[in-house]
C-alpha cells in the first residue's frame, strides 16, 4: 500500500507542479534559450512520417534543419526541396 500511496502523492505534485509553472517545464524557461538561438535538428528517416515531422519543423522559426539520413535517395531530394522551399 506504501508504494501506491507514494505513486500516487508523487504524481499529484508532478501535476500540480505543471499547472502551476508550465514554463519550467520541458526546457520551455525563456533565460536558457535567447529569442535569436536555433535549435538544431538532424533528421533520421524522411520517408512519409518523416516528412511530415520535417514539415512540422520547417514551420517554426527557433529550430533549424542541419542534417538529413534516409536510403531512399529520392526521399532526401524530396527532403531538401521542403527544405529550400522553407
Amino acid at each position: 500500500m506504501k508504494s501506491r500511496r507514494n505513486f500516487i502523492k508523487n504524481t499529484a505534485i508532478a501535476g500540480a507542479g505543471l499547472t502551476l509553472l508550465p514554463n519550467m517545464s520541458f526546457g520551455l524557461n525563456s533565460n536558457v534559450f535567447g529569442k535569436d538561438q536555433k535549435i538544431r535538428v538532424g533528421m533520421i528517416g524522411v520517408g512519409l512520417r518523416g516528412t511530415n515531422h520535417l514539415n512540422n519543423v520547417l514551420l517554426r522559426n527557433d529550430v533549424l534543419v542541419t542534417a538529413i539520413c534516409d536510403i531512399d535517395p529520392n526521399r532526401i531530394s524530396i527532403a531538401l526541396d521542403r527544405i529550400e522551399k522553407a
